[in-house]
C-alpha cells in the first residue's frame, strides 16, 4: 500500500459529487488499494452505507477478491473566531471515540443550522471534541489555504499553528491537492514552504468529486442544477477538466514526486487509525424500556393482553381451538426472538390513540398477518379469516426485526408521536431522514433545463421512459425502441442522455420519512447523528435501512387522509344515524359494488386512480376478496404480464380455472387459479411440499429476488416433498417454475387486504351517505382547487346539490345541508370565500349564537366591522352567502353603501341606548329591487370570490344535448387509460402560452373544465395556431386528443391533436329533435303551440320536421339558423308529446 485516498466526496455531498458509494468502493478495489476514506460536506449521511459496502463479501465472479477498510470523516465548516465566516476543515476519526466526537460535531452543527444555511461548527465545540480526530487543512476554502491564496502568509501560519496545537502531534496536516486549478498550484507551493517553517507535516489528496476525468461534464451540470443556472451544450463540450477525479496512486505519486512524504503520510495516517471506527451490530436492538405492571415482565404481560384481547374478538365468532393454538404459537416465536417489548410499545401507543379519539387504520403491510396483533388491537383484520400468514411478517427461520406500519388519521398523527415523546423522553424519539434522489425522468428534466434543451423535446424524451417505479435509463433504453431514435436525432440529445446517465441515482435533497420514527433507550444522538431539514423538522442522518445497523428500530406512524375523511364522514352520519357502526357493515353490499363498478370511485382510498378505476370497470368486483385482488393486480408487473386479463377471463366465466395438482384449488380459488399473492407461494410449499411456513417464506424470498443459486438449493427439497406427498413429478416441476414466474409479481396479501377493507368502507359510505362523504372529502381537499372542482363535479354527477355559503348556515368548512324535499346536499364553508380569514368567520359564527340573522340590516349591524369590512361583505354577496335574506345579489351589490350606512346608524342607536322600552323592532333597510344578474355574470362573480362555479356552470346545457358517445365528460376521464383517444368539451379557464427556448415556435398549457371537472391540456407547437385563432379565456371549445397519465396516481392530462370553438361544431355533436307531422290532420293552432314550445327552450340542438303527406311521401325540413336551435329537456319533450302525440317526438 503506497497511497491512501483521505479526501473523497460521495453524492451525499448533495449536488456536489457524482460518486456513488458502491462505484467508489469498486474503483478503490480496482486500483489495488486496501483502505480509503469518505469525507462528505457537513454530514454523515453515507457512513453506514460506506461501511457495509466496503466490508461486503466479494461476489463469486468479483474480479477483486478483497474488501477495503473504511475510514470515516467529513468536511466541516469551521467558524472563524468572530463567527462572521467559516472555512472548510477535513476531519478523520482516529478511534471509535473519535467517530463519536465527529458524530457530535456534525450532529450539533446540523441541529443548529437555519433553513438554507450550511451547518457551522463553532471553534469552542471543536476545541472540546478534537480528541482522537485527525485534521487536514482542506481545499482552497480552508482557513490556511485561503489565507495563502490571499497572500497573507502570517495569517496562514497563525491558523496552521493554532490547529496543530489543538489536534496535537501528527494529528494535523497541511493538505496538498492534485487538480488542474492554477490557484491550487500556487497554494501548494506555499503550503510546502509553510511546512518547512513550522514542521507541520504534509499530506496529499485528490479531493475527488467524480470518479474519472470523463465524468467532469456530469459534475459541472450537477453543480449548475444546484446554482439554478444554465450551461450551453457547446460550453460543456469545450469545458476544461478541473481535475477533481479520483486519481490513481500512480497519478498522485507523479504529481507530488518532489514531496514524497506527502504521499507516504497518507499511509501513515491510515495506519494510525484504530481499525474500523464506526461500530454496528444488526443483532442488537435498543428498544426503550417498557414499564409493565408490578411483579410482571414484558413476556408475561404480552401473553396476558393477547389472551384477553382474543377472548373479546372470539365473542363475535370463530373456532377457539384454532385461534388459541395459533396465538400460542405466535407468542412463543415473538418472545423467543425478543420482540415482546416491541409488540407492547406498539400496542401502547395505538391503545392511547384509540382512547384519545385518534382514528387508527385496520392494518397495513405484512403485520396484518399476526393474530397477536389482531388480539391486541394493533390490527383490525382477522388473519385466519383472510388466510394471512404470521411467518410473512416474522420468520423464525430468518430473523428480521418486525415492522408494523400503522395508519393514523392525519389530524391526530402528530398527537400520537407527541405522546410517545412524553412517555419515553423527547431526546429518545426522532423521525428519520429520506434522501430524494435523481430518478430517471428527473435526470432528463434537470439536465435538459441546465442545457437549454427545448421543453417539448425534453418532455417527449421523459415521457418515453416507462412509468415503472424502479425504472432506470438503461432499462428504458432497452425496453422503449423510440428512445434510441430520438436520442440519435441530434448531438444535443445525445449529450442530454449521456449526462443524465451520470446524474441518475444521485442524491438531490434531504427530506423526512413520511412515517418512520425511532424510539430508543438512550438519546438518539448517541447512536446516530441528527439533522435539521429546511422545514425545521429534526431527523436522523442515517436512513431507515441504515438505522437498523446501529440497533435503532423503526416504528411507522403514517398519516392517512382516508382515515380523516372516514372519521369526518362518520361524525356527519351519526347525526342522522347515531347507532351506525362502520365495523359491522355487510361486506357484500350490492349498492357499494355497483358504485365501484360504475367507476364512481373519486376520493376512495386505493380505488380512485384512473388506472384502477378502469381495471374495476372490467373486473366488476363483488367481494372484498375481489377488491383485494384488484389492488394486487394493479401494479406494473402483473399488468405487463397479462395477469389481469387472465384473472378477469376466469372470473367472468369466459375461461375455466386450471388446477393442475390436487390441493391447489383451496389455495387459489379466491384468485381464480392465478398465483397472485406471496402468501399463496408459501401455502403451496407448505401444504403440497411439506415445508414449514418459515422455510416457505425463504423460498418465497428467493423466488421474488430471482436468486438462482438459492432457488436451485430449494428446488431439491421442494421436489422431494412433492414426491413424498404423492404428487406427479412432471406436474410438480411445472408448478415450481410457475411459482417462480409469478413470485416476481406476487403481492403481499396482508397489505392488499388491509387496503381493500379501507377502500370498501369508504365506498360503502359514499354509496349510502354520499352527501356526508362528499362534504368530508371536500373539506379534506380545501385549498386544492383542482380536487375541489373535481369533487363538485362528482357531486353533480351523483345528483348531490352543492349550495353556496350562507351566513346563517355555513361553518368554517363544508357541511351537510338538508333540503326541503328531505334530500341532503353539501354547503360551502365560509372559509371558501376569498379574503375572509378565520377571524372573520369566527366573528360571524359567534354573532350567530345570539340567534340567526333576521335580514341584511340585522346581519350588518351585528357583525364585527373591524373584521368584516365592505370588501368582505361584497364577497359574501357575490358568492351567495346572503341569498337567504330574500334580495337579489344584484340589488345588494348595487345598494351596498346604503345598507352599510343604515346598519351603522342602527349599531350606533343600539350602542347609545336610544332604543326605548316602547320602541318597535329596529328598522330594517331592504334594498330596492334590482333584477338578478344574468346567470353567466352571476357565475363569474362566484368564480371570482370562491374560485369555483357553485350555482351552475357555463357548460350546463351542453352535455345533455351531445349525441351518445360523442363527447366525454371531463369527470369521466378517470375511466380512461394512458393513450386513449378522447373528445371533451369545456371552457378554457387558464392559458399559458410559451416560446420554445430556441425560439422555434410556441406551445401552450390550457386548463379546460366542464361541470364535472377540470383537465390540463398540452398544445404542441404543431397545434398552437388553432388555439391562437381562438385565444380567449372562458370560450367553450371542443378538444380532441390523447389521454396521458405519466405516473400512476397522476391526474390525466390531454395531448391535444385538434381544437375548435364549440359553437362551430355543435350541429355535428348534438342530438337532434325529430318531429313527425301528418299534414292531413295537423291543425294551425297546433303549429302555433309547437312554435311557442320550441321558442321557450333555446339551445344547441337542431330541429328536424318530417312532413308526412299521404300519397305524396315524406319531406324533411331543418331550420339552419342558430336562433332556431333548441335545448332538449324532459319538460319540453312532455309538452311536445301532448301536442303531437307520443310516437311523433323523437330524440336521436
Amino acid at each position: 500500500m503506497s497511497f491512501v485516498h483521505l479526501h473523497v466526496h460521495s453524492h451525499f455531498s448533495l449536488l456536489n459529487s457524482t460518486i456513488q458509494i458502491d462505484k467508489y468502493v469498486e474503483a478503490i478495489k480496482k486500483m489495488g488499494m486496501e483502505t480509503a476514506a469518505l469525507t462528505d460536506h457537513g454530514n454523515l449521511f453515507g457512513a453506514v452505507q460506506f461501511l457495509e459496502t466496503a466490508l461486503s463479501k466479494p461476489k463469486p465472479k468479483d474480479k477483486y477478491q478483497f474488501t477495503i477498510r473504511p475510514i470515516f470523516g467529513a468536511v466541516i465548516n469551521l467558524a472563524t473566531a468572530d463567527g462572521s465566516d467559516y472555512h472548510h476543515l477535513v476531519l478523520l476519526a482516529k478511534t471509535e471515540q473519535g467517530y463519536k466526537n465527529l458524530r457530535s460535531l456534525i450532529s450539533d452543527s446540523c441541529l443548529a443550522r437555519s433553513a438554507g444555511a450550511a451547518p457551522i461548527v463553532p471553534m469552542r465545540s471543536l476545541e472540546s471534541l478534537a480528541q482522537d480526530l485527525i485534521a487536514l487543512s482542506g481545499c482552497l476554502g480552508g482557513e490556511v489555504p485561503n489565507a495563502l491564496l490571499r497572500q497573507n502568509k502570517q495569517q496562514a501560519k497563525e491558523a496552521a499553528t493554532r490547529l496543530a496545537t489543538l489536534f496535537g502531534p501528527d494529528n494535523f496536516y497541511l493538505e496538498l491537492q492534485h487538480n488542474n486549478l492554477v490557484e491550487q498550484a500556487l497554494v501548494n507551493r506555499e503550503l510546502i514552504e509553510l511546512a518547512k517553517s513550522t514542521g507541520i507535516p504534509l499530506v496529499a489528496t485528490s479531493n475527488a468529486h467524480y470518479l474519472e476525468p470523463k465524468d467532469a461534464a456530469g459534475h459541472a451540470v450537477l453543480v449548475t442544477i444546484d446554482l439554478r443556472r444554465n450551461l450551453k451544450p457547446e460550453q460543456l463540450r469545450n469545458m476544461p477538466d478541473p481535475g477533481f477525479h479520483l486519481a490513481t496512486p500512480q497519478e498522485m505519486k507523479a504529481a507530488f514526486a518532489h514531496v514524497p512524504e506527502a504521499i507516504s503520510n497518507t499511509v501513515k495516517i491510515a495506519e494510525s487509525i484504530d481499525g474500523i471506527t464506526l461500530k454496528t451490530n444488526r443483532n442488537v436492538h435498543h428498544f426503550p424500556i417498557f414499564e409493565t405492571p408490578p411483579n410482571t415482565n414484558t413476556s408475561d404481560y404480552l401473553r396476558t393482553l393477547a389472551k384477553e384481547g382474543l377472548a373479546k374478538r372470539l365473542e363475535k365468532g370463530g373456532n377457539p381451538d384454532v385461534y388459541n393454538t395459533r396465538l400460542e404459537s405466535e407468542l412463543d416465536i415473538i418472545i423467543n426472538l425478543g420482540f415482546d417489548a416491541y409488540y407492547l410499545i406498539v400496542w401502547d401507543f395505538i391503545n392511547w390513540a384509540r382512547n384519545n379519539g385518534v382514528p387508527v387504520g385496520p392494518g397495513r403491510g405484512s403485520g396484518a398477518g399476526s393474530l397477536v396483533a389482531y388480539a391486541l388491537g394493533i390490527t383490525d383484520i382477522d388473519p385466519i379469516k383472510y388466510d394471512l400468514l404470521f411467518e410473512r411478517f416474522l420468520n423464525p427461520e430468518r430473523v428480521n426485526p418486525p415492522d408494523f406500519d400503522i395508519d393514523f388519521c392525519v389530524e391526530g398523527r402528530d398527537r400520537v408521536i407527541e405522546y410517545v415523546r412524553e412517555k419515553y423522553g423527547a431526546d429518545k424519539v426522532a423521525q428519520i431522514i429520506t434522501l430524494g434522489t435523481i430518478k430517471a425522468k428527473l435526470a432528463i428534466r434537470d439536465t435538459a433545463r441546465v442545457l437549454g434543451i427545448p421543453l417539448p423535446v425534453a418532455d417527449h424524451i421523459a415521457k418515453l421512459i416507462p412509468n415503472a417505479p424502479d425504472i432506470t435509463l438503461e432499462r428504458a433504453w432497452a425496453e422503449e425502441p423510440r428512445l434510441p431514435k430520438i436520442i440519435g436525432e441530434s448531438s444535443d440529445n445525445r449529450l442530454l442522455w449521456d449526462i443524465s446517465l451520470q446524474l441518475e441515482g444521485l442524491g438531490r435533497q434531504p427530506g423526512k420519512h413520511a412515517a418512520g420514527v425511532v424510539i430508543a433507550d438512550l438519546p438518539i444522538d448517541q447512536y446516530a447523528p441528527m439533522y435539521t431539514n429546511d422545514d425545521g423538522s429534526v431527523v436522523t442522518q442515517y436512513s431507515m435501512k441504515d438505522l437498523d445497523a446501529v440497533g435503532l428500530i423503526k416504528f411507522d406512524f403514517l398519516g392517512l387522509m382516508a382515515l380523516t375523511i372516514i372519521e369526518n364522514t362518520l361524525k356527519a352520519v351519526r347525526k342522522v344515524n347515531p347507532d351506525f357502526d362502520l365495523e359491522t357493515i355487510p361486506l357484500d353490499d350490492k349498492k357499494t359494488y355497483e358504485l365501484i363498478c360504475d367507476g364512481m370511485t373519486g376520493g376512495i382510498f386505493q380505488l380512485e386512480t384512473t388506472g384502477i378505476t378502469g381495471l374495476n370497470l372490467r373486473l366488476k368486483p363483488d367481494s372484498v376478496e375481489d377488491l383485494t385482488a384488484a389492488i394486487a393486480l394493479y401494479r406494473p408487473g402483473p399488468l405487463k404480464s397479462g395477469m389481469d386479463t387472465e384473472f378477469i377471463a376466469v372470473k367472468s366465466g369466459q375461461k375455466e380455472a386450471s388446477y393442475t395438482l390436487e390441493g391447489l384449488e383451496p389455495i387459489l380459488k379466491d384468485t381464480y387459479g392465478t398465483i397472485l399473492y406471496q402468501e399463496q407461494i408459501m401455502l403451496i410449499a407448505q401444504q403440497l411440499a411439506g415445508f414449514s411456513l418459515g422455510r416457505a417464506d425463504l423460498l418465497r424470498r428467493a423466488m421474488g429476488k430471482k436468486d438462482a443459486k438459492t432457488l436451485e438449493e430449494q428446488r431439491v427439497p421442494f421436489m422431494e416433498g412433492m414426491k413424498a406427498n404423492g404428487h406427479d413429478q412432471k406436474a410438480s416441476h411445472e408448478l415450481f417454475e410457475k411459482m417462480a414466474f409469478f413470485a416476481e409479481y406476487g403481492f403481499n396479501k396482508s397489505h392488499s387486504a388491509a387496503y381493500a377493507i379501507i377502500g370498501y368502507r369508504m365506498a360503502y359510505l359514499k354509496a349510502h351517505y354520499p352527501a356526508e362523504f362528499l362534504s368530508a372529502i371536500l373539506t379534506a381537499n380545501s385549498g386544492n382547487d383542482n380536487k375541489i372542482k373535481r369533487f363538485i363535479g362528482e357531486a353533480r354527477r351523483m345528483n348531490i346539490q352543492v349550495f353556496p355559503p350562507d351566513v346563517n348556515l355555513s361553518s368554517l368548512k363544508f357541511t351537510i345541508q338538508e333540503t326541503k324535499d328531505g334530500t341532503r346536499g353539501v354547503r360551502f364553508g365560509l372559509a371558501g370565500v376569498k379574503g375572509i380569514g378565520d377571524g372573520a368567520v369566527e366573528s360571524i359564527v359567534t354573532a350567530r349564537k345570539d340567534g340567526p340573522f333576521k335580514d341584511i340590516t340585522d346581519f350588518l349591524a351585528r357583525i364585527d366591522s373591524r373584521k368584516i369590512n365592505k370588501r368582505v361583505v361584497e364577497a359574501l354577496i357575490r358568492c351567495g352567502a346572503l341569498d337567504s335574506f330574500g334580495h337579489t345579489r344584484a340589488a345588494m351589490d348595487t345598494h351596498l353603501d346604503a345598507m352599510l350606512a343604515a346598519a351603522n346608524t342602527l349599531r350606533a342607536d343600539l350602542g347609545s341606548g336610544q332604543m326605548g322600552l316602547f320602541d318597535s323592532e329596529p328598522t330594517s333597510f331592504g334594498p330596492p329591487h334590482v333584477p338578478e344578474w344574468p346567470m353567466s355574470e352571476l357565475l363569474e362573480h362566484e368564480l371570482a370570490v370562491t374560485g369555483y362555479y357553485i350555482s351552475g356552470h357555463p357548460m350546463d346545457g351542453y352535455h345533455c344535448q351531445f349525441g351518445e358517445g360523442k363527447v366525454m365528460e371531463i369527470g369521466a376521464l378517470t375511466h380512461s387509460k394512458n393513450g386513449d383517444q378522447i373528445t371533451i368539451a369545456g371552457i378554457v379557464t387558464d392559458a399559458d402560452v410559451r416560446t420554445t427556448k430556441r425560439n422555434t415556435g410556441q406551445f401552450a398549457f390550457l386548463n379546460i373544465e366542464d361541470a364535472t371537472g377540470m383537465v390540463r391540456c398540452f398544445i404542441h407547437p404543431s397545434v398552437i395556431d388553432q388555439w391562437l385563432a381562438i385565444g380567449r379565456l372562458k370560450t367553450p371549445i371542443l378538444v380532441r386528443g390523447q389521454v396521458e397519465i405519466e405516473n400512476e396516481g397522476d391526474e390525466p392530462r390531454i395531448l391535444v391533436e385538434s381544437l375548435n370553438r364549440l359553437d362551430s361544431v355543435l350541429p355535428s355533436l348534438c342530438k337532434a329533435l325529430h318531429l313527425n307531422v301528418d299534414l292531413d290532420t295537423f291543425k294551425l293552432e297546433q303549429t302555433d303551440e309547437v312554435v311557442k314550445i320550441l321558442a321557450a327552450s333555446p339551445g344547441h340542438s337542431n330541429v328536424l320536421f318530417k312532413m308526412h303527406k299521404p300519397g305524396v311521401g315524406v319531406m324533411t325540413v331543418q331550420p339552419r339558423l342558430e336562433e332556431h336551435w333548441v335545448k332538449i329537456d324532459d319538460q319540453m319533450l312532455a309538452r311536445l308529446r301532448q301536442v303531437l302525440g307520443d310516437g311523433n317526438v323523437e330524440v336521436r
